[in-house]
């Protein structure tokens, strides 16, 4: 079995890895072999045009699960369609539930336990039901606003209000080459920039002892160890919360 971790690398790297999956698909149909799997995060939803044969997904949100379909029988290569599995994980052992997950995970299990799948509603409409429903959950005050504003066209105000999970991130950059660049004030493109970066969230920056570029507050570095072909900064981050803990770190 391969396992094959598509996680927290910057673009550039994340590249290099579809490739891989791509020709491992690729001789997969050739040669009938299906004893891989891939283990990737949310960027595997969409934008990728790749196809699985079983797809999984840990229990987050209705949209989510949605999009996961996607990744199995893209482009209809099983008649029978393909089975995607929804998944809860028990959080011990070091594994961390998503802070924003709680509300939509609860969600989509009560969709579950009205028997929403399977085609009896469509998934537009099933998306718009699930966003009602966590707006709720949330009880947010702004719930009749976000009404209003998509009645009246008030498409800007709609998009505010009716955001369900915040994305407070903080661009970092992981390849020394890059940073250089930027610290030598070459004129550089966004893609260039996007392309040797990650984005951590915001609240992470001090914990991970990341500091902003020089003459750069909105763009850090990362000083820790990288894994371009797996773990991206993650390796960093474990290896960081390993001394904390006082475990023996080996490298």
């Amino acid at each position: 079995m391969l396992e094959r971790a598509v996680l927290s690398e910057c673009p550039r790297d994340r590249d290099a890895i579809l490739d891989t999956v791509r020709k491992r698909l690729d001789c997969e149909a050739a040669t009938c072999s299906s004893n891989w799997t891939l283990v990737a995060t949310s960027l595997m939803e969409a934008g990728v045009d790749l196809s699985f044969r079983t797809p999984f997904r840990e229990r987050f949100a209705t949209t989510s699960l949605i999009q996961i379909g996607g990744r199995g029988n893209r482009n209809f290569e099983w008649p029978e369609g393909v089975i995607v599995h929804d998944f809860i994980v028990s959080h011990v052992g070091g594994l961390k539930r998503h802070p924003a997950a709680t509300v939509p995970a609860n969600v989509l299990a009560d969709l579950f336990d009205q028997h929403c799948f399977g085609g009896v509603i469509d998934p537009a409409e099933l998306v718009t039901r699930a966003m009602k429903l966590e707006i709720k959950q949330r009880k947010r005050e702004s719930y009749t606003a976000l009404i209003d504003a998509e009645r009246d066209h008030r498409y800007p105000e709609v998009a505010e209000l009716g955001r369900v999970i915040d994305t407070d991130t903080r661009l970092v950059v992981v390849h020394s080459a890059l940073r250089d660049r930027i610290v030598a004030r070459e004129r550089l493109s966004m893609r260039e920039v996007l392309s040797g970066s990650v984005q951590i969230w915001a609240y992470k920056i001090d914990i991970l002892g990341l500091d902003p570029l020089p003459g750069r507050r909105e763009i850090y570095w990362w000083p820790h160890l990288y894994d371009a072909t797996f773990l991206g900064y993650m390796e960093g981050a474990l290896a960081l919360e390993a001394v904390s803990n006082g475990d023996t770190l080996i490298v």
